[in-house]
């Protein structure tokens, strides 16, 4: 993960996002399809996640990308509002945190999620109806990991591949092209001490 991302979060969110909604919708079943989604919340701030669907329109699974005003102020507080609902209700919900600034918001006990040397950014996955969460660590210095997105309960899990659409909004959002002799912010500790 690039952690000079956070600095131009909406455009690598909103990226993100689309690729994640497109990458989802090679491999779905038949009977789902994945849609970008968006609403806009108090002082203009714009959410935006990934629904997959039945055709009826029945949400199964949603995928959230955790930005920086989810952990924050107001944007906290109807993060976890929404969350809430989410995970009272029938559907599954993905929760992917690849911010290191802000308190976690996450769906699992803060105790879980142990900041091993280089761990700032996790993927939470909640199955409907069970108390089990998925977590994958996902050490700053290693490879993004492809995490399991539940479908229904008679689908095999989608398999969504994190790293390589995280390469895309590098690429093609020309962040290859960025100053990096300058740390990004949040500030990185030394090697070794993270």
């Amino acid at each position: 993960m690039n952690p000079y991302f956070e600095a131009a979060w909406p455009d690598v969110h909103t990226r993100l996002i689309g690729y994640i909604a497109d990458a989802l919708g090679a491999v779905l079943p038949p009977g789902l399809v994945a849609r970008s989604e968006e609403a806009i919340a108090a002082e203009d701030e714009m959410n935006r996640w990934v629904e997959i669907r039945s055709p009826a329109g029945k949400i199964v699974t949603i995928i959230e990308v955790i930005s920086p005003g989810n952990r924050e102020g107001r944007g906290w507080g109807r993060y976890q509002q929404k969350q809430e609902a989410c995970l009272r209700s029938k559907t599954n919900l993905v929760e992917i945190d690849l911010i290191r600034a802000g308190r976690p918001v996450m769906a699992v006990p803060e105790s879980r999620l142990i900041h091993r040397q280089g761990t700032h950014y996790f993927v939470c996955a909640y199955r409907s109806g069970e108390w089990h969460r998925e977590l994958y660590p996902c050490p700053l210095r290693q490879r993004l990991p492809a995490i399991s997105i539940p479908l229904r309960e008679t689908d095999p899990d989608a398999v969504l591949d994190l790293q390589p659409l995280i390469d895309r909004c590098y690429e093609l959002g020309g962040y290859w092209q960025g100053d990096y002799r300058d740390d990004p912010l949040p500030a990185l500790l030394p090697e070794g001490t993270e």
